[in-house]
């Protein structure tokens, strides 16, 4: 069977996906830390989603959180990461007259620029694209639940191993 892995879920369950979730009372979320070791072993998964995870770790969770997507991810899988960005964020907490840009409990916005740098150390190959954009046919739809937030807000990233002609 293959393994399908949504982290950091909430309460959007991927139905065929193992969903995961830090802060879950919901019997189908697997519980787990999504900056500590994946309870899987090493290029198992298929495929990985995550949305609005990424900004709410510290600089050392995102690298572990890639780290640990990288380990797990099969050679030809992939795995597709959203998240705010971070000057666009600014941006807009300015307009609506939001004091504070880390309100809604993000620790470390990225922006495109950083995101690649740490996805590129861990060893990732990333292609940005747009909200429902990926190059991988299996990822489910792009879902913004509380935030009409502009593609050019986003960062919306497929990773993955190697370079594309390699996979």
């Amino acid at each position: 069977m293959t393994l399908r892995l949504h982290i950091g879920c909430g309460f959007r369950i991927l139905p065929g996906w193992g969903n995961i979730d830090k802060v879950t009372h919901d019997r189908r979320v697997l519980w787990a830390d999504a900056t500590e070791k994946f309870p899987y072993g090493d290029g198992t998964v298929e495929a990985i989603y995550s949305e609005d995870l990424f900004e709410h770790l510290s600089q050392q969770g995102q690298f572990q959180f890639l780290r640990e997507c990288y380990r797990v991810l099969m050679p030809d899988g992939c795995c597709r990461i959203t998240c705010p960005e971070l000057l666009y964020s600014l941006e807009e907490t300015e307009r609506l007259g939001v004091d504070d840009p880390w309100v809604w409990g993000h620790i470390l916005i990225p922006t495109c620029h950083y995101f690649a740098e740490v996805a590129e150390h861990v060893g990732f190959y990333v292609e940005f694209n747009r909200r429902n954009g990926s190059l991988c046919a299996m990822m489910p739809e792009d879902l913004r639940p509380h935030s009409p937030r502009e593609d050019r807000g986003n960062i919306f990233a497929d990773l993955r191993k190697g370079m594309p002609d390699e996979v």
